[in-house]
């Protein structure tokens, strides 16, 4: 079997995230959406990405970032 490796970039969707970085482009796009609050991915969808990424993924040590 061939090693089936590669990466995943998981993008913000919103202008909110944790790295609370000033410089972020997304800052600026907060105002257009007022009545969301939550923009934080809900965890049963993280837990589901984390898993079909560690079954895709044929060798014991995988980075996430």
């Amino acid at each position: 079997m061939s090693s089936t490796n590669f990466h995943v970039l998981a993008k913000p969707i919103g202008p909110i995230c944790n790295l609370d970085c000033k410089y972020c482009f997304y800052l600026e796009k907060e105002s257009l959406y007022p009545q969301v609050s939550k923009w934080a991915m809900r965890e049963e969808v993280l837990d589901s990405y984390i898993r079909q990424y560690v079954e895709a993924h044929d060798t014991p040590v995988m980075n996430f970032a």
